[in-house]
């Protein structure tokens, strides 16, 4: 269940930052892409965890090493 926000006598659903970010990999290679989260999630996200930047073929692990914020207007989703 997502967190509600009371507005008035009525009851919404909480907006979920949406946010651009250019993501530093242990390679120097740098890719960028929205997530939506607060800049502590996304960065705990990221940060010194591993993914898969692989193929069918064969696995790539690469070290998330630097998260910049690209501050640019996305739409917040709304959870619902």
């Amino acid at each position: 269940m997502f967190p509600l926000i009371n507005v008035g006598s009525q009851r919404f659903p909480k907006m979920i930052p949406r946010r651009v970010v250019r993501v530093t990999w242990d390679d120097n290679i740098t890719t960028e892409g929205w997530i939506n989260g607060t800049e502590i999630e996304i960065q705990r996200y990221y940060l010194n965890n591993e993914f898969n930047h692989g193929n069918a073929f064969a696995d790539v692990m690469k070290t998330a090493t630097k998260v910049e914020f690209i501050d640019v207007e996305v739409p917040a989703l709304v959870a619902i």
